[in-house]
């Protein structure tokens, strides 16, 4: 996670310099959560960072024509907060479920072989 976070980090590092090359208070928000989310939605897999950094991209320059229709434009940062969480929740309850059948299926196959090893 601090790597992921580091790396952000640079991604933003000109944004954060802009054209002066000198550190300011000025400077935009949310650099890093962009670069986290996008990780975390892709898993750290090259095509998978892809799908979601289009995702965020189109969260982002849909939520400019959200204020046309009298929507506010943060509904796409909490839409991306909504994602973020769901994905990482449902990777998370897959990962534990895989690991439980596999132990249940080591304990099955210990069980078998320790019938067949009573049976002799």
């Amino acid at each position: 996670m601090l790597i992921s976070g580091a790396v952000a980090g640079l991604a933003g590092l000109p944004t954060l310099l802009g054209d002066t090359h000198t550190y300011s208070l000025d400077f935009p928000t949310g650099i890093g959560f962009t670069g986290i989310t996008i990780a975390l939605l892709g898993r750290n897999n090259p095509l998978g960072i892809a799908f979601a950094a289009l995702l965020v991209a189109f969260l982002d320059k849909s939520s400019a024509s959200l204020d046309q229709y009298g929507y506010e434009k943060e509904i796409a940062t909490i839409m991306q907060g909504l994602i973020v969480i769901s994905v990482v929740v449902s990777y998370e309850l897959v990962r534990r479920y895989g690991i439980r059948r596999q132990q249940q299926k080591v304990g099955e196959e210990l069980a078998a072989g320790h019938a067949i090893k009573t049976e002799k």
